[in-house]
């Protein structure tokens, strides 16, 4: 599966804390190696997230995603929403 990143959603640079370096280096370098993200659950403010963690040069980047529950069937999308970008 390919995942593509949201436009509703702000990146969030992680770094790491003094105790966790070595293995925020350790993630970082292997997720750049095999081309792959990680996939993360975390929770804020009482609510829990999904997320996607993809390597950024020196940095990791989470980016939030949906869970399924959350996502309404096309069939109930309003007509007229969507643009194609077509002209």
């Amino acid at each position: 599966m390919r995942l593509t990143r949201s436009s509703s959603t702000v990146p969030t640079i992680c770094f790491p804390n003094a105790k966790s370096e070595r293995v925020y280096v350790l993630l970082r370098e292997a997720l750049k190696a095999t081309g792959k993200v990680g996939i993360a659950t975390f929770v804020l403010r009482s609510r829990e997230y999904l997320a996607a963690i993809r390597p950024r040069g020196a940095a990791l980047v989470l980016d939030t995603m949906h869970f399924c529950a959350e996502l309404r069937p096309m069939e109930k999308m309003p007509a007229g929403r969507c643009e194609t970008g077509e002209a």
